[in-house]
């Protein structure tokens, strides 16, 4: 997998409602570059008030 180069960080929210699948993605994710930030969530409405509340790039 390659990775664009981007000089802006890159959020990402994951919906997940197993916590222990979810940590996995993010430390997966948050080692491809240094730019991402995942934000996780277990709860469909919680992940929803996110998208509300923060600014997330991909869901």
């Amino acid at each position: 997998m390659s990775v664009i180069p981007r000089e802006t960080p890159i959020h990402v929210l994951h919906v997940d409602d197993d916590p222990m699948f979810s940590d996995l993605v993010a430390k997966y994710l948050e080692k491809l570059s240094e730019k991402i930030t995942v934000h996780t969530e277990t709860d469909p409405q919680n992940g929803i008030e996110q998208l509300d509340n923060e600014p997330i790039d991909c869901q």
